[in-house]
């Protein structure tokens, strides 16, 4: 088993390849790292990748409340924390 050093978690500046998908970090450099080796066909997912962290924080794309049925508040930053995607808005991410 890994320890958190050995792995750590997403969201950190660890160099471990995470989720294409993850809309946390700022740019995905290892898919970058792939294109810009010649690897042209990863450009693709980089655009959507890109377009996914566009509509992350649109309200009208996601659920009021958490997966567990909470609603949450980051009292810190004063802002609602949104649930998962709302059916429509997977909708629209499964025809892009």
């Amino acid at each position: 088993m890994l320890s958190k050093e050995d792995a750590p978690g997403c969201g950190t500046n660890s160099s471990r390849f995470g989720c294409w998908t993850c809309t946390v970090i700022k740019k995905d450099k290892s898919l970058q790292g792939f294109v810009d080796s010649g690897k042209l066909q990863y450009g693709t997912l980089i655009a959507f990748r890109d377009w996914l962290k566009s509509i992350r924080n649109d309200p009208a794309m996601r659920q009021i409340a958490r997966r567990n049925g909470q609603v949450t508040f980051n009292i810190e930053k004063g802002k609602h924390v949104p649930g998962p995607f709302t059916i429509k808005a997977r909708e629209v991410i499964n025809h892009k």
